[in-house]
């Protein structure tokens, strides 16, 4: 499964349910677009190097737009594209432990 690496605390904030836009440079091609969730190694947070959740990214957005249509997610956009997450779900058992890349890698999960 595609999967994307997230460093604490924004890991934790979206696993809570609190954090729904994760921030990157760059834009997915296809949308909807199903991801795994993998937990950076650094600062060595607990769990890390584990993928924990998938979510759906539903759109993309321009910074400006996001915080015009999510408001109640000012504290976590900084651009300068919001990738708009929804659908969380906490795998049952943490992957891994998985050498986190940059962008987009494939991890084999479990069916």
């Amino acid at each position: 499964m595609m999967t994307l690496s997230i460093r604490e605390p924004h890991i934790g904030d979206i696993l809570a349910g609190h954090k729904r836009i994760e921030n990157r440079t760059w834009r997915l091609r296809a949308l909807p677009a199903r991801l795994a969730l993998h937990r950076s190694r650094a600062g060595n947070p607990a769990g890390a190097g584990m993928v924990v959740a998938t979510v759906t990214v539903a759109e993309i957005l321009p910074a400006a737009e996001a915080l015009a249509r999510f408001p109640d997610q000012r504290p976590y956009i900084t651009g300068p594209w919001c990738w708009v997450l929804s659908d969380l779900r906490i795998l049952p058992r943490p992957v891994g432990p998985v050498r986190g890349l940059p962008g987009i890698f494939h991890v084999a999960l479990p069916e």
